[in-house]
């Protein structure tokens, strides 16, 4: 790194933080004292005839590190402007004093800012923050009259609670009738549980009824579409239609009264045949009886004759 480089990083840092600074001619002459207007610690391995052989071996780490000291102190720099920035144009200065943190951050950076504009004394800044201290003191003072009036109140409604015994007793009995009432609505809920299970399938095997007849109906519309085709392709007409309806409703009734008749008949023939039944027997038992009787006779008649 070249003198001239070196001087222009050192004077775009310096001037990033203090922008109305004018440089003279010679360098040299003023930047030991910006250093230690800086509070640079190590201001002592710095030297303006150094500034002819920034490169060198020997002083190029001195001031290699004054470059990362002043890089470091822009960036503070423009933290605390962004912080600035952040809280608006029109914040309040008494806004500010609600915190003690705050106020001592803000007299630090006036402080140091008078510092570097070349201030010793800070006595207005002092008593600026002494003022704001009091009367946040005198905040602070309300609020623990106020707290110490609320911790009176919840002292007295304390003891009052204390004064009730009875009311220990009767929280537990009341806890102990909810948990009672607890068991009883978990029963209630398994019942619950239980019908909605039963529900649920019946309303699923509905659901599959439905499909089912759905499905059935959609075919005899299919098979109707299929039909009403069938009609239009013969071109039968509605009366055609009416006029076979009306014969099979009456082929229908004569085939019932055939069937009834027929029905009669077998009776007449069923009762017919049991009585040819009883008569058949009759005569065979009538046959029987002759043929024992002539049997008989006859083995009479021999045994008469030839005995």
């Amino acid at each position: 790194m070249e003198n001239r480089t070196f001087q222009q990083v050192f004077k775009f840092l310096h001037l990033h933080v203090m922008p109305s600074y004018i440089y003279p001619e010679r360098f040299q002459d003023v930047f030991i004292e910006i250093v230690k207007a800086f509070k640079y610690p190590r201001t002592e391995t710095l030297s303006a005839r150094a500034l002819f052989s920034v490169a060198a071996p020997h002083s190029y780490p001195a001031f290699l590190a004054v470059l990362s000291w002043m890089v470091d102190m822009c960036k503070d720099f423009d933290a605390i402007a962004n912080h600035y920035a952040n809280q608006g144009e029109d914040v309040d200065e008494e806004d500010r004093s609600e915190d003690a943190n705050i106020l001592f951050f803000d007299y630090s950076v006036a402080t140091y800012s008078a510092f570097l504009n070349g201030a010793n004394t800070f006595d207005e800044y002092y008593q600026k923050l002494l003022g704001l201290l009091d009367d946040l003191k005198a905040k602070y003072i309300e609020n623990a009259k106020k707290v110490s009036e609320v911790n009176s109140r919840l002292q007295e409604q304390l003891n009052e609670l204390k004064s009730k015994p009875d009311l220990k007793q009767k929280y537990l009995e009341e806890r102990a009738r909810m948990e009672k009432d607890m068991t009883k609505f978990e029963e209630y809920n398994n019942e619950m549980r239980k019908r909605i299970a039963k529900y649920t399938e019946s309303i699923a095997k509905t659901e599959r009824e439905l499909k089912y007849l759905e499905a059935q109906c959609a075919t005899v519309k299919q098979e109707h579409m299929e039909m009403q085709q069938v009609l239009k392709s013969h071109n039968t007409s509605l009366e055609e239609i009416g006029r076979l309806n009306d014969e099979q409703t009456a082929l229908e009734k004569e085939c019932a009264n055939s069937q009834s008749l027929a029905q009669k008949l077998a009776k007449e023939q069923s009762t017919l045949e049991n009585e040819l039944s009883k008569q058949i027997a009759k005569v065979i038992w009538r046959q029987s009886f002759v043929f024992i009787c002539h049997f008989t006779q006859k083995f009479y008649y021999h045994y008469l004759y030839f005995d």
